[in-house]
């Protein structure tokens, strides 16, 4: 199967994880366009140069997987701070009724993100006034939300004046009109859907909360989709970076009438009713909508499911995984990590595919449930782990690396990706980043997480504490492998996120 894929920006997560899922699989040929077409975190990608590659590549191909944002406003961090008008953008947007004339059997995947609203000020993502006005403005909309559905408070409404005087009326107006036409464009996508262009949309809702813009929005969207009665070909649901893994996924398994199916199985009884930071609904829903986007079915039972899917949640609260060694005592008394581990274990036992989504934290993996997969040696028996930034972002990916990877033969992609999941989800994101931001960064860089003309130094340091922080933990499995980390670069040039290239090859024994 021949897929092009146009990725949300250029990041590991949108540029590469979805690449390496496909490469569990010998049949799947992922056609990605050069990192030099994709821009750079603020700076747009060239959208017409973009579109000039596609034309000359899409020929031969089965589907694609296509981000709006890179392809109408040239990648996800200019969607939320650019200048364009609708009718710019809608331009743009109505190239995809070219993909089917110069391919008309091609099957189109989208995703269009329900523009996030952050409830902290930093412009680091946004426009630069939401360094000082973020918070404002999150709360603006908050309120405003809440006064639409006739909830507020007349405190509140007090308050909702108060912040129309504190933000300035240019600042408050840009951010709305943006939202404005934003929301066009994803009604626009819903059409081209109904039209029959796009074949499946997925519209995932960037860090979204209970009350505020991104729920406003979210009830039109829904509202349009229900109308039209698009109920199966379009999704709305909480994540963002995990995006085109899962159409990846539901394209592989759509194109092979494949339905496969998976058992849930949770660490706590409370887990599946956690409503997690960041989103707005409970885990046990989000799993739903995230299995079935993929292009999966629940199963009933273990004996009936080609994978199992297990998910580690909170006990009750949920923290960041930096606070691991501090973390709420429901973690252990809502929760029996124990019993947990061993059920990976005796399913592993009993010849199942095990796939372990594991949210306990938001922001990296839990290293109690590693070491006790260390400890029961079964962490390289696995199909998949992902422990990665928000529940959705490593639900999503987990779940497509076993819908599509749960019958692969290929064991040596499949021992890489569990290998680079555990050092980028658990080894870099829960341990390193922290170890190396409270001990070097001062040192090196004087505070700031932002690298500057340090990096170079500050990711050589990274590289030898995560080789080093392995070597030292991970005692049990993986024996039969050299595991290395050659490079660490950071993408966009901060401490939230890196990429590696990381060696894995079988041990040489000689006797």
């Amino acid at each position: 199967m021949k897929i092009m894929y146009i990725p949300l920006d250029e990041r590991p997560c949108n540029y590469q994880y979805p690449s390496m899922i496909a490469g569990l699989k010998d049949d799947i040929e992922l056609i990605i366009p050069p990192l030099d077409l994709l821009g750079k975190k603020k700076e747009e990608a060239d959208t017409d140069r973009l579109w000039n590659w596609m034309k000359d590549n899409i020929v031969n191909c089965n589907a694609i997987v296509l981000s709006i944002e890179m392809f109408v406003y040239g990648g996800l961090v200019p969607s939320r701070i650019h200048h364009m008008s609708i009718d710019e953008c809608l331009e743009r947007l109505q190239r995809i009724k070219l993909i089917k004339e110069i391919n008309p059997g091609i099957k189109i995947y989208a995703s269009n993100l329900i523009m996030r609203t952050p409830s902290y000020n930093s412009s680091d993502e946004e426009p630069d006034y939401y360094g000082d006005y973020g918070k404002d403005i999150f709360t603006f909309g908050h309120l405003t939300d809440k006064e639409k559905r006739g909830i507020i408070t007349p405190e509140e409404i007090k308050q909702i004046e108060a912040l129309k005087n504190q933000i300035p009326s240019e600042y408050l107006n840009d951010y709305i009109e943006r939202r404005k036409i934003n929301l066009a464009i994803n009604q626009a996508a819903i059409i081209l859907v109904k039209d029959g262009f796009i074949h499946f949309l997925s519209i995932p809702q960037d860090d979204c909360s209970e009350f505020g813009f991104t729920p406003m929005d979210h009830t039109v969207v829904e509202r349009r989709i229900s109308n039209w009665r698009l109920n199966f070909k379009i999704y709305n649901y909480p994540g963002a970076d995990e995006v085109g893994c899962t159409l990846l996924s539901r394209a592989y398994n759509e194109y092979y009438f494949r339905r496969p199916k998976v058992y849930t199985v949770y660490s706590s009884v409370y887990g599946p009713f956690i409503v997690p930071h960041l989103e707005d609904r409970p885990i046990g829903e989000s799993v739903k909508a995230h299995i079935t986007a993929a292009g999966g079915w629940i199963a009933d039972s273990p004996d009936e499911s080609d994978f199992i899917l297990l998910i580690n949640t909170p006990g009750k609260e949920m923290q960041a995984s930096i606070y691991q060694k501090e973390k709420d005592i429901t973690y252990s008394s809502y929760r029996n990590l124990r019993e947990f581990a061993e059920n990976i274990k005796k399913y592993i036992i009993q010849g199942k595919k095990c796939v372990v989504a594991d949210v306990a934290f938001i922001n990296g993996g839990d290293t109690e449930l590693v070491y006790m997969m260390d400890d029961l040696n079964i962490m390289d028996h696995l199909y998949g782990y992902a422990g990665w930034n928000t529940v959705c972002n490593t639900m999503g990916t987990a779940i497509a690396t076993g819908l599509i990877g749960y019958d692969s033969n290929n064991d040596n992609e499949r021992i890489y990706n569990l290998a680079f999941r555990f050092m980028e989800d658990w080894c870099y994101q829960s341990i390193v980043r922290q170890d190396v931001t409270l001990n070097e960064i001062q040192n090196i860089n004087g505070g700031s997480t932002s690298l500057g003309d340090n990096e170079n130094k500050i990711t050589a340091v990274i590289k030898d504490r995560l080789n080093r922080h392995w070597s030292e933990h991970i005692k049990n499995s993986f024996k039969d492998f050299d595991i290395v980390v050659d490079k660490v670069y950071a993408p966009w040039h901060r401490m939230f996120e890196i990429g590696m290239d990381m060696y894995v090859q079988p041990k040489k024994y000689w006797f």
